[in-house]
């Protein structure tokens, strides 16, 4: 399976935050430049895993973005839904329950 650009970033972010002491913040524009990714980008994946409790951001001074839980709590699974959408498995089961059909 290919992953789409966003779905690429928001591993990337989760896999390098996971590698960062606990409760430490990166503002997104280093994070960017770490991962070499697009900060316009990566701003809005960042988002997008903040409203659904994946990371967390801290505003102001030393502020930045930080996981939510620890690496070892984050499923593979939530990521794929939360960036990907249901549209992202349903076409999947689609295909599952067609090879079902033809036995």
């Amino acid at each position: 399976m290919l992953f789409s650009k966003p779905m690429q970033y928001a591993l990337r972010a989760l896999m390098y935050l996971g590698t960062l002491p606990e409760d430490e913040t990166i503002p997104v524009r280093q994070l960017a430049q770490m991962i070499d990714v697009p900060e316009p980008v990566l701003s809005k994946v960042i988002q997008n895993l903040a409203r659904h409790r994946l990371v967390k951001t801290v505003k102001g001074p030393g502020g930045g973005v930080l996981l939510a839980q620890p690496p070892e709590e984050v499923k593979l699974l939530e990521v794929l839904n939360v960036v990907g959408g249901p549209e992202l498995f349903g076409s999947t089961q689609r295909k599952v329950s067609h090879l079902r059909n033809e036995k």
